[in-house]
């Protein structure tokens, strides 16, 4: 079956995951891979699925999907948001990017001890418009200080 971008699926198996959801396809990258968008679980919005002729497509390869049939399938979706204090803190995600992924990918270039100070300055910084504000900017100012203090240690 060919599939093509602006086609909505249902969606089955997603990273060798089981799921099940509905999206539309986008084109990306000059047509490899998929892009899911619309999807009516919020969640997998803007991932990334194999094209069929690529054979990681299948029950049970990496992704799964079908072309959405019914009436029910085809309908617009309800994006579903969900809200996760603990593990996906809303004051701790910008859009798409969550800041303990960019910390991750920042305080892997310092050394240990300085990395862990860097860290939470930038904890503080993103945060700050949306939680404590200036207490927020001043906490990530001490740290700032505290890494630079240990710098040479």
């Amino acid at each position: 079956m060919e599939f093509k971008a602006g086609d909505r699926v249902h969606v089955t198996r997603l990273n060798t995951n089981e799921v099940d959801f509905y999206a539309t396809l986008k084109d990306y990258n000059d047509g490899h891979p998929f892009i899911l968008s619309n999807c009516s679980d919020g969640r997998f919005e803007c991932c990334s699925v194999f094209k069929p002729n690529t054979g990681e497509v299948g029950l049970n390869r990496w992704d799964y999907y079908v072309l959405a049939e019914d009436e029910e399938d085809t309908e617009e979706p309800v994006v579903q948001h969900t809200t996760d204090p603990v593990n996906h803190p809303d004051h701790y995600n910008y859009g798409e990017i969550e800041i303990i992924d960019f910390i991750d990918q920042v305080s892997e270039h310092y050394n240990p001890v300085v990395a862990v100070h860097i860290a939470n300055a930038i904890k503080y910084l993103s945060r700050a418009p949306h939680k404590n504000g200036k207490e927020d900017i001043e906490k990530a100012r001490w740290y700032i200080e505290r890494a630079y203090q240990k710098w040479s240690d």
